[in-house]
């Protein structure tokens, strides 16, 4: 039996932010695990609203009274979000909207939204390689993806020789020399830590015109697809499924048919290595790949199973040899 959907209302949002909302509701259709579904007024599970409109105000009011709704401000560039705990930051954009959405739905489900609200989207992102230790490249580049358009911060990565400057702002990351060949088995080449530092504030934006440059997620996924996120299919990816939290965006990100296939597959279910593969007639490494990049750019769904192991009781002797013979001869037993 379907789970009821969930109910979405904006309040005090500029025309164009809640027609945004609606039409990223649509795209998403049948693309998240939960069903979600536009409504009016306060009875919503969920309500996006302006952080100084007096309708967010009472809504929030409504939540710490009631645990319903859940509300979440939809600030502009620069304005004040400092009392919210759940924040989107507009330009609104699809991976943005996507994982606040699949972090409110589990809440909802599991009956833990009365849990110690978290800290504000903009303050984590703002603040999350000073408490972070260092760590991989993908994960490095995958906690600054995570942040972009949350921060106007942008920083430089220094890895295996090269020198990436990552403007959050945009989503881009900048190389000098260009995303060549060598580039990319440079960075395939490194392992453990990577040095990541902010840039200093200023005209930092302005140093980067006229850089080469490719999307962050574009970034990430080409890094996924040559093998470098093998840990993020889980402990044991031949004995798990895969699904996908929504479609990548082709727009940005290289693509081939057999992409294109394995998104449709699994956008709808969630299958097995091989069993995607079959289903496909491809090869599972191909599948694998695709996994692994999706992976990167946070896309992904994994579901261990578990394994079942059982046990075989030994088995007696049922033969008669020559050693059985000469200790029955003797008198001997077994």
């Amino acid at each position: 039996m379907n789970a009821p959907p969930i109910t979405v209302a904006t309040l005090g949002l500029p025309q164009v932010a809640e027609s945004l909302v609606k039409s990223l509701l649509n795209v998403l259709d049948g693309r998240t695990s939960a069903n979600w579904r536009h409504v009016e007024g306060f009875d919503a599970d969920v309500v996006l609203c302006a952080p100084d409109s007096p309708f967010g105000a009472l809504a929030r009011r409504k939540e710490r009274e009631h645990g319903r709704p859940l509300c979440i401000a939809v600030a502009a560039p620069g304005e004040a979000v400092r009392e919210w705990t759940r924040v989107l930051h507009q330009p609104l954009r699809m991976h943005q909207f996507l994982d606040v959405l699949e972090t409110l739905s589990s809440e909802i489900q599991s009956g833990q939204s009365g849990a110690a609200p978290k800290p504000p989207v903009e303050s984590a992102a703002h603040h999350a390689h000073e408490a972070a230790p260092r760590n991989t490249l993908v994960a490095e580049l995958r906690g600054l993806y995570q942040a972009v358009d949350t921060t106007e911060r942008s920083y430089l990565i220094k890895a295996g020789g090269v020198s990436m400057a990552i403007d959050l702002p945009q989503g881009r990351c900048h190389v000098k020399s260009g995303f060549t060949t060598d580039t990319f088995e440079r960075l395939m080449a490194v392992r453990g830590e990577v040095d990541v530092q902010p840039l200093p504030p200023g005209n930092q934006r302005d140093q980067l015109v006229g850089e080469p440059w490719i999307w962050l997620e574009t970034l990430l996924w080409r890094l996924g697809l040559l093998g470098r996120a093998e840990t993020d299919l889980g402990s044991d990816p031949d004995a798990s499924t895969f699904g996908l939290r929504c479609w990548p965006d082709f727009g940005k990100i290289p693509s081939n048919p057999v992409h294109i296939k394995l998104t449709a597959l699994l956008s709808k279910r969630e299958l097995g290595i091989e069993a995607a593969a079959a289903m496909l007639n491809v090869a599972s490494h191909d599948v694998r790949a695709f996994l692994r990049a999706c992976a990167c750019c946070g896309l992904l769904k994994v579901t261990a199973l578990q394994r079942v192991v059982v046990a075989v009781p030994p088995q007696r002797k049922t033969g008669f040899g020559v050693f059985d013979f000469l200790r029955s001869a003797l008198g001997m037993k077994a």
